[in-house]
């Protein structure tokens, strides 16, 4: 996976970051997203999350425990969809981008030993 690089990196310093984000109240880990530039996470713009274990589609950003987080709005400045964060709503972890990928690697190891897993048991089962 490669990380996004656009004009609105340019427009923020020119540097970006890999958050791990969290809930607040229950620690569960919602998404990674890839921040530009320096300062508070007011924000989440939806091009820029990855991997997200939360429907990103609803209006509300909740938690799997449905901790409300934030609201989706478009950012008028730039026209993007964002969900704007409530203060203290989430909890933030720099993530090295290759620790990332050893992460995302372990995942799909894992989904394919279980679709493995599936496949043994369907042909002890019914012999095919």
């Amino acid at each position: 996976m490669k990380l996004k690089n656009n004009k609105f990196k340019k427009a923020r310093g020119g540097y970006s970051r890999l958050l791990q984000i969290s809930c607040r109240k229950c620690n569960s880990v919602i998404c990674m997203y890839q921040k530009y530039g320096p300062g508070d996470l007011r924000r989440m713009y939806l091009d820029r999350i990855i991997d997200p274990q939360v429907l990103v589609a609803r209006k509300d950003f909740t938690c799997q425990k449905d901790h409300l987080l934030g609201v989706k709005i478009i950012w008028e400045k730039e026209n993007r969809p964002a969900f704007r964060l409530f203060v203290d709503s989430v909890n933030k972890k720099i993530v090295k981008f290759e620790d990332y990928e050893d992460i995302m690697l372990v995942k799909i190891t894992e989904e394919r030993l279980k679709t493995k897993e599936k496949l043994l048991t369907h042909k002890q089962v019914w012999g095919n």
